[in-house]
């Protein structure tokens, strides 16, 4: 993403937020996962130390399945950055909330896209109303 310029000085972006309303469906087992959430994907992060936090109503259909989500920045996963949410088999079909949180993560020279991606073990995986912030790190400051 390119600087702005006002009065001669450049004007960086500081935060980002992406929000999606709408279920949204997956199917797939990859693992890894190649899957980007709908609507949570940012491209054009600039370089700097950013703050990641997704959050998001989920579901399976399936009893005992889960649905897994993932940070990731420029096409690789955020190391520990997975969440699983697991349907037990007495719950019927339920949603529950899933979040994830990436602090001082580093985007190279050049940018990067920062994006959502998610699978399931078996079954259909749903999300419903979903929120992406990025937020550039008070390191950064």
């Amino acid at each position: 993403m390119a600087a702005q310029v006002t009065n001669g000085q450049a004007k960086v972006k500081n935060r980002f937020s992406l929000v999606a309303t709408g279920d949204t469906t997956t199917t797939s087992i990859e693992d890894p996962p190649t899957v980007v959430v709908v609507g949570m994907s940012q491209a054009d992060v600039p370089e700097g130390v950013w703050d990641i936090e997704f959050i998001s109503d989920v579901e399976n259909d399936t009893n005992n399945a889960e649905v897994f989500a993932y940070l990731f920045s420029g096409g690789a996963q955020i190391v520990a950055q997975e969440r699983p949410f697991r349907r037990g088999a007495g719950q019927g079909n339920t949603r529950g909330t899933t979040a994830l949180k990436g602090s001082a993560i580093n985007v190279g020279p050049g940018g990067a896209t920062i994006e959502v991606r998610w699978r399931v073990s078996a079954g259909e995986g749903t999300m419903g109303n979903r929120t992406l912030a990025i937020t550039r790190s008070q390191s950064e400051y």
